[in-house]
């Protein structure tokens, strides 16, 4: 569990056990449609790391609604459910958690001093600029770059621009950091994950050109 603190992201927190885990379905109906947008993006997230075939399936959606989305619950809380139960505190696997929030929590501490994103819609964006920089440290196949790419932008458009030194402040401050040096979790395939990869501040710009104003 953790909680903002002076616009950044989860600084403050506890690792606690859960009770139980209820899942409800038809709560779906209640949200509008940028909250089930921004539980689809963690969704997504856990197919990209973990699960080839949740993707291919959650690539076929383009209508976010109950019905959809209902369907594919139980398996993505169990993907993040089993890693945390391998690795509860964080010290390996549970890192591949964070693909696209050492970008994502940058972009949204950035937008609560104005216009707040929702979580999932700023990692959206985390994950396309985290995807771009996996693919030109040559992580990941070209083949399998364009296809989560393309399933990304179609649900997670990139419309602000974004200071650079705000943005890269916000990024040195990240909890993941080694030393001073940033650290991603990047895709090595489609449902496979690394953690602890060193990003420099030249290849987070340079995975920016083309996909987001800095």
């Amino acid at each position: 569990t953790g909680i903002d603190l002076d616009h950044f992201k989860n600084v403050v927190g506890t690792f606690a056990e859960a009770n139980a885990i209820l899942v409800q379905p038809d709560y779906i109906e209640t949200l509008d449609d940028n909250e089930i947008l921004s539980g689809f993006a963690e969704m997504i997230k856990h197919s990209i790391i973990a699960d080839s075939i949740l993707f291919e399936a959650l690539e076929t959606i383009e209508d976010l609604n109950k019905d959809h989305i209902a369907l594919f619950i139980e398996r993505s809380a169990l993907i993040k459910q089993n890693i945390i139960t391998q690795d509860f505190k964080e010290t390996g696997l549970r890192k591949n958690l964070n693909f696209g929030h050492t970008i994502g929590h940058a972009i949204e501490s950035i937008s609560l001093k104005s216009s707040p994103l929702t979580h999932g819609y700023a990692i959206g964006i985390g994950m396309q600029i985290e995807m771009k920089i996996a693919q030109n440290k040559g992580l990941i196949a070209k083949s399998d770059f364009e296809r989560i790419q393309k399933k990304l932008e179609i649900h997670f458009p990139i419309t602000e621009k974004y200071n650079w030194n705000e943005l890269l402040a916000f990024l040195k401050n990240d909890k993941k950091n080694v030393n001073d040096e940033i650290r991603c979790a990047l895709p090595n395939a489609l449902g496979s994950a690394i953690w602890d990869i060193p990003v420099s501040e030249l290849e987070i710009k340079e995975a920016m050109k083309g996909l987001i104003n800095v």
